[in-house]
């Protein structure tokens, strides 16, 4: 695990030499990510409205076992198909924009905001398909047993088929289960199936969250007063947030330049050529 995240902190670095050198590039994920924020804790507030002004109906929808999951389901898909709606779209402007930078060498956030808003509505429809997924996925996971579950492969399935998805959505005109087979294709065909990431931008943002709550707890210890606490912390893991998410989408738009055979702008190739090892198995 540790090399892994080393190998990610190296990643990160890089990608991010390119985000520095046009510094519009973190606009886009800080936007997005504080978006994606404000609806789960829009929907957090809806619950406790409604279980506030309406105890007995909200005892009555979780009264057995069957409506507690229907109920689950729903939350969960509603919160994935706009947090994947919201993502989605600054991910693609801004593999538009890295796109551009790796072609031309110059950057238009304009041009990008408006060649990412032109797929929108396959955006809606890759928002909901991803909702779909990862309600199942959530449904067959046991956050009480610490071992791999249904869930857990239905999730890692998912993340190697759709790694290219969003270069995929941003520079080839397909609908989303085509774009879905492409990104699986590219994936196998290059990688194969005993590829294994030396990189995991996924353990990172956990750990962003560990610290983020670590940092809120000494915060309260030290008596800072809890809203501006919760200010401070959240605009750090924002801008953290950013900066990952930034590097994430720029890593992915050069390695998916760099297996099509296309000019990554002096992106570093052995970064994008060590991003996975195979096994023996």
């Amino acid at each position: 695990m540790f090399e892994t995240i080393i190998n990610t902190f190296k990643l990160i670095g890089h990608s991010l030499s390119l985000a520095f050198r046009h510094k519009r590039l973190l606009i886009i994920p800080a936007i997005t990510g504080l978006m994606a924020v404000l609806v789960f804790a829009g929907m957090i507030g809806l619950i406790m409205l409604y279980v506030w002004g309406y105890k007995e109906q909200a005892r009555a929808m979780t009264e057995s076992e069957t409506q507690k999951i229907i109920f689950t389901l729903v939350w969960f898909f509603v919160y994935f198909f706009f947090t994947n709606l919201i993502l989605t779209i600054g991910e693609l402007i801004l593999a538009h924009a890295t796109g551009d930078f790796f072609r031309t060498g110059k950057v238009s956030l304009a041009d990008a905001t408006s060649k990412g808003f032109q797929r929108f509505g396959i955006t809606l429809a890759w928002a909901a398909t991803a909702a779909v997924i990862y309600s199942i996925a959530k449904l067959f996971k046991d956050e009480e047993k610490n071992r791999p579950t249904l869930g857990d492969a239905i999730m890692l399935g998912w993340r190697l088929a759709t790694f290219f998805i969003v270069p995929v959505f941003a520079f080839e005109q397909q609908g989303v289960i085509a774009s879905i087979k492409q990104s699986a294709t590219i994936f196998k065909n290059h990688f194969g199936k005993t590829a294994v990431a030396t990189f995991s931008f996924g353990q990172l943002i956990c750990l962003l969250m560990l610290f983020s709550g670590l940092l809120l707890k000494a915060g309260s210890y030290v008596g800072i007063p809890s809203l501006m606490n919760a200010i401070l912390v959240g605009s750090f893991a924002l801008v953290a947030y950013a900066f990952i998410t930034s590097a994430r989408v720029i890593f992915t738009t050069a390695l998916y330049f760099h297996v099509k055979g296309y000019s990554t702008g002096g992106f570093n190739t052995d970064y994008l050529e060590k991003s996975f090892i195979h096994t023996n198995n």
